[in-house]
């Protein structure tokens, strides 16, 4: 069973994130673009759970290699509830990382992450206000990820909404 915990921010996270994105450009796939740390653990000063989220732009989805990133301890699960992404996590019920994987044309899922991350580290009430809601609903359910997920829900599609409008405000 994955705990739900909800840690203060640790500043090794990046690290974390550039070591492991080595890992997987390293697979010498040409089918890769572009790999972003995306998630709270990519907002400085946010409280998040300690798992490292990364957001993968391929050429064709069809033609990742599931195989290459299984042999670097990646578990597949497919679209997970969201329809034209490929879901990976690696560490089993502690997990360390979660990788998700888009095809380049998918504007508005790789758009969706990429702003509301942009948004939550120039925006310090929002970045607060949700790590707070983040943190109480750990504590509220511990043992139940799903019941944590839909009780942030709504503020997260609050939060995407307004950092969609911060994203075309800077254009």
């Amino acid at each position: 069973m994955r705990k739900v915990e909800v840690v203060p921010y640790d500043e090794n996270w990046p690290n974390q994130y550039n070591e492991e994105a080595k890992r997987i450009l390293n697979l010498n796939q040409s089918n890769i673009i572009n790999i972003v740390h995306i998630g709270s653990t990519a907002i400085p000063n946010m409280a998040a759970k300690p798992v490292i989220d990364m957001l993968l732009i391929v050429r064709n989805l069809a033609k990742v290699d599931n195989t290459k990133l299984t042999s670097i301890g990646y578990e597949c699960h497919g679209e997970n509830g969201l329809a034209d992404r490929i879901f990976f996590s690696k560490g089993g019920d502690n997990r360390s990382h979660h990788l998700h994987v888009f095809q380049f044309d998918n504007i508005n899922e790789i758009q969706r992450h990429i702003s509301l991350k942009e948004y939550l580290i120039n925006n310090d009430e929002r970045r607060q206000e949700y790590a707070e809601v983040k943190t109480l609903l750990a504590e509220k359910f511990p043992e139940d990820i799903e019941s944590y997920i839909r009780g942030k829900n709504d503020l997260v599609k609050k939060i995407e909404r307004e950092s969609l409008i911060f994203t075309w405000k800077k254009i």
